[in-house]
């Protein structure tokens, strides 16, 4: 005990030893105070000891600083995160039991070693930006690949901050290593557990689609027929059970791609009274038979045109009109476009646009939950109003994803009003007035049905070829079908075309690779095809217009929608989704110019090719790419971006073909902007 060691000393003390020792002494109050002696003996001038002398030191402060310096070590040893302390020479000082359960080097092993030993080759140059930083009294942080002692690659999180001394100078480092093979792998499982829905969903739309587009097909044919009341009440029940059918697939798709992250914006020019008009106008029908009155008001802030996704804006208000005719028995619905209160750019403009109706309402409880997926007011087996709860969880994640916000203001039993409010842009606000002057009107396409033509139908089921026929003979057009691509291209070899309508998944041969391997043959460069597909994924249209398509048709489609393909086709237009609204007389008038420009860049292309200035050739086709889709020139616009990608990625073998496709399309477009015959170019194959 320390009683007994301080006896000790002091007797030794008495016989002349002198001694330093540590002990505890105890206060008036009781605290113990550890204390360092230094004691000797006191000797008299006869050499005999007198007693003992000594001086107490207080070494509490120094005790604590030990005692947080070990619990400091025992910390760093034994956290399970990895912690390496190494100096500005790169050697390792400090290795704890989370690094050697990482790397698998004991701490014997590792100390004294080079960092430099848990990075691969690969990574030294990414060891000397963390050394350089460090230096410098910087913080390194990120992703890095290092290596443990079996030489396996390890990715990890790495944090690095620079250690200094009571003078403030830097003597090392301490890195924080985190693990993130676990994560990676994680994220990885979940991407491919995402592609795997994504492909059930696109392969399901198809196997919903097809025979669903051969029920409505059919009725409608029936539609047509002279029927007694009673059979024509079927058909009608048919139709619309068939219609909300597809709506719903369309509503699950939707919400799927764009929870998958897998929806991209198209902007192009629009008129917003254009828009406005025609969403109301969708919805007219609806409201015969009802005592509701629709009105419509634009603000005069409002500009003309703007630019953005004019697909699905019209979504969103056509979704929110259909709920206000749902929900009103009586009364009216509004819809009103002005200037939201954002504050934006002046090259932008907060486009607020509210539905009003007088409706139901909705409960104070339920006005947070209805922009959720499949929540619904009447949540009760026997509800009143039908519908999945889809439609405003869409509305709402298309606004946040236009950059904009969408809410309500209702009371119930007196109506509701939706308002969104979106930026968007004003790309021609100086092009309008510039032209104002000088503007003329520009031919209008023909309201009726679409020339007689042959056409050719590849389809590989046996109902949709069918029908497709008799929709097509009924209008006057001749028709001739083949069961798959293979098939299409012998047909074509020994027949004249006006136009081909392409099934674009077939077996044998699909769609696709038909549609190259025609567009390779000079004599069918010009060829309309039609894709026709029931894949409803991002990049669909796309993938058909890439591929060579002049035109695409998603299934289910009505007999409408064919026939206005047909005649979008024979003027030479875009599809309808791509181009830039065709009631922009504004567009119009530019285009003749544009497309002068859109031929100078082309020539361009070709001389900086010809010199080797892949640059020029990158910037160029980068320009096409972005100012072709304001024109709605989107096939235009696509091989611009296949030019720009391929030279990025190093492409350069089928970079003469992408060019020629350029050039082929403009001038295609160009022939059937000056054509001034009313049936449209012509497209028939010359022999």
């Amino acid at each position: 005990s320390q009683v007994s060691i301080s006896l000790d000393k002091f007797w030794r003390q008495l016989h002349g030893e002198r001694s330093t020792y540590e002990t505890c002494l105890v206060t008036r109050s009781g605290r113990k105070v550890p204390v360092i002696v230094g004691a000797a003996p006191f000797i008299d001038n006869q050499g005999r000891v007198q007693g003992t002398f000594g001086i107490y030191t207080d070494v509490s402060d120094q005790r604590r600083a030990e005692a947080e310096i070990r619990f400091q070590a025992n910390l760093l040893a034994n956290v399970n995160d990895c912690i390496i302390v190494f100096d500005l020479d790169g050697r390792i000082r400090s290795w704890n039991r989370g690094a050697e359960k990482l790397y698998g080097w004991s701490q014997e092993e590792a100390v004294g070693q080079q960092i430099s030993l848990m990075f691969p080759l690969t990574e030294l140059a990414r060891l000397r930006e963390i050394l350089t930083t460090i230096k410098a009294g910087g913080i390194w942080r990120g992703q890095v690949e290092t290596m443990n002692k079996a030489k396996t690659a390890r990715p990890v999180w790495l944090s690095v901050t620079s250690i200094r001394d009571e003078n403030g100078d830097i003597k090392g480092a301490v890195g924080i290593v985190a693990d993130i093979a676990h994560l990676i792998e994680s994220h990885r499982q979940a991407e491919a557990a995402n592609r795997a829905k994504s492909e059930f969903l696109a392969n399901m739309s198809h196997e919903i689609r097809t025979p669903l587009g051969g029920i409505l097909g059919f009725a409608e044919l029936l539609s047509r027929e002279n029927l007694s009341p009673r059979l024509m009440e079927f058909v009608t029940t048919i139709q619309r059970c068939g219609q909300q059918l597809s709506h719903l697939v369309d509503d699950i798709l939707d919400l799927s791609k764009i929870e998958a992250d897998r929806v991209e914006l198209q902007n192009t020019n629009f008129e917003v009274s254009a828009l406005i008009n025609e969403c109301t106008a969708a919805i007219q029908p609806h409201l015969e038979d009802t005592a509701i009155v629709l009105k419509t008001f634009i603000s005069p802030q409002v500009p003309p045109i703007l630019s953005g996704d004019v697909g699905r804006i019209s979504q969103v208000l056509t979704n929110l009109l259909g709920n206000a005719v749902k929900f009103t028995e009586r009364g009216e619905i509004e819809v009103r476009a002005s200037r939201g209160d954002k504050r934006l750019p002046s090259s932008q403009f907060p486009l607020h646009i509210s539905v009003r109706d007088t409706g139901i309402g909705i409960p104070r409880h339920a006005r947070d939950k209805i922009f959720q997926a499949f929540t619904q007011v009447d949540g009760s087996p026997a509800r009143k109003y039908g519908g999945t709860g889809l439609g405003l969880a869409i509305c709402r994640q298309l606004i946040e994803l236009m950059g904009g916000r969408i809410w309500v203001d209702s009371e119930e039993g007196r109506g509701s009003t939706f308002h969104f409010c979106i930026p968007l842009e004003q790309p021609l606000s100086k092009a309008v007035k510039r032209n104002q002057s000088h503007s003329r009107p520009m031919p209008v396409a023909s309201t009726g049905g679409p020339a007689f033509c042959s056409i050719l139908v590849a389809e590989d089921n046996e109902a949709n070829r069918r029908l497709i026929t008799y929709m097509l003979q009924a209008e006057g057009h001749s028709v001739r079908v083949a069961e798959n691509g293979q098939q299409c291209l012998q047909i074509l070899e020994q027949e004249e075309f006006d136009l081909l309508l392409m099934d674009m998944q077939m077996p044998i041969m699909d769609g696709y690779e038909t549609t190259k391997r025609i567009r390779q043959s000079p004599r069918w460069q010009n060829l309309p095809i039609i894709a026709l597909t029931a894949h409803a994924m991002k990049g669909d249209a796309e993938k058909c217009l890439a591929a060579g398509c002049t035109d695409y048709l998603a299934k289910p489609f009505t007999r409408g929608q064919l026939l206005e393909a047909l005649r979008r086709v024979q003027a030479g237009q875009q599809p309808k989704e791509d181009k830039a609204a065709g009631s922009d007389r504004v567009i119009q008038a530019l285009l003749p110019e544009y497309l002068t420009s859109l031929d100078d860049m082309v020539k361009q292309i070709d001389q900086a090719l010809t010199g080797g200035d892949l640059e020029t050739v990158l910037s160029v086709s980068h320009d096409i790419k972005g100012s072709a889709g304001l024109y709605g020139l989107k096939e235009i616009s696509l091989i611009g971006a296949e030019i720009n990608q391929a030279i990025k990625q190093g492409r350069l073998e089928g970079l003469n073909r992408l060019i020629q496709q350029l050039r082929n399309k403009v001038q295609q477009v160009q022939q059937a902007t000056n054509s001034k015959t009313t049936g449209g170019p012509s497209y028939r194959k010359q022999r």
